[in-house]
């Protein structure tokens, strides 16, 4: 069972820290951290549904809900920062980004089902794509040049969790060919890159 004052508590202390980010007007994020920010956007959409899955299968239940509960409202506080600190054209992306999220957000608060999971899976996939295009689109207005080590090591927190969602769906269920081809693809992806930066001295 999940401590309702902890949870509570927890709660408030994170949206303490939401309000104390969003207050910090006097700081003007750089085009290097937005990018860092929207990168770790990547990594939460699949964090998410990685936790439903394994809180869903009964797998550390207290804390892969509590993970799923973190990884909303982080993905909620970088979402709202991106926001203030975007121009018109990142800002529209970043609207269809919350209408998933917002699509989403019933299913991983609702019991877990086969059902949910899938649809969840589905959004997931969709929320990924939009959040790597707004890393495009940051580092392509700033002109930023972001070196390979940086890139490939931002990729790598994504790949994480993208490996092991889709080793949870396939126990929990999901497979098919494609559940099994995009685990693959996420491990020859991690394994290639973590070769090239091993190589980096």
């Amino acid at each position: 069972m999940i401590n309702p004052l902890k949870y509570i508590s927890f709660v408030l202390f994170l949206f303490v820290l939401t309000q104390n980010t969003l207050a910090k007007t006097e700081h003007q994020y750089n085009s290097a951290e937005l990018v860092n920010i929207a990168g770790l956007q990547r990594m939460l959409s699949q964090k998410i549904v990685k936790s439903y899955l394994f809180y869903g299968l009964n797998i550390r239940p207290e804390y892969t809900h509590q993970q799923l509960i973190d990884s909303v409202l982080l993905f909620d506080t970088h979402y709202q920062i991106l926001l203030n600190h975007s121009n018109e054209e990142i800002q529209d992306l970043l609207l269809f980004v919350e209408m998933i999220k917002n699509e989403l957000l019933p299913f991983s608060q609702a019991p877990y089902s086969k059902e949910n999971a899938g649809i969840m899976l589905e959004f997931s996939e969709t929320l990924l794509e939009a959040s790597n295009e707004i890393v495009e689109r940051i580092e392509k207005q700033s002109q930023l040049k972001i070196n390979q080590t940086i890139n490939l090591s931002g990729r790598q927190r994504m790949l994480t969790q993208r490996i092991a969602k889709f080793y949870i769906a396939y126990q929990a269920g999901f497979t098919q060919k494609q559940t099994v081809r995009e685990l693959n693809k996420a491990i020859d992806a991690f394994e290639k890159a973590h070769y090239i930066l091993s190589q980096n001295k």
